[in-house]
């Protein structure tokens, strides 16, 4: 089985295909624990020390639909703050639905779900 390889500045990223049997969710439960990791690894590299934590943030994200690509996703989006403590700041890789389970960093964890809830539940304007 030939898997695709691409390196994102000093990253290696190969490809992990959803398994038969495996549901949506735990694969992109799987992503979530890759995007943890990810993060982790880009923390410690020089050129995100003294960066905004959302840069490392978004490259986690971003290495990880590279890796995910039966995800079917288009990129990473952010939704700001709102106006209460219920309305957190989310980035997510945009799945095409508000209701399509993706991958979410949300208050400083990536999580598996879908962005609509917190909208609905929050106050964003």
């Amino acid at each position: 089985m030939k898997t695709n390889t691409t390196v994102m500045g000093r990253i290696d990223v190969r490809e992990r295909r959803q398994k038969i049997g495996e549901s949506l969710r735990d694969y992109v439960r799987a992503a979530c624990r890759y995007a943890r990791r990810k993060l982790a690894e880009l923390r410690d590299l020089d050129e995100y020390r003294y960066c905004h934590d959302s840069f490392a943030v978004r490259d986690a994200l971003l290495i990880t639909e590279a890796r995910f690509v039966d995800l079917g996703t288009f990129g990473v989006e952010h939704i700001p703050r709102g106006r209460n403590r219920r309305s957190p700041a989310i980035d997510y890789l945009n799945a095409g639905d508000t209701y399509e389970i993706t991958v979410l960093y949300v208050s400083g964890q990536f999580r598996a779900g879908d962005w609509g809830y917190y909208v609905e539940r929050g106050r964003y304007e």
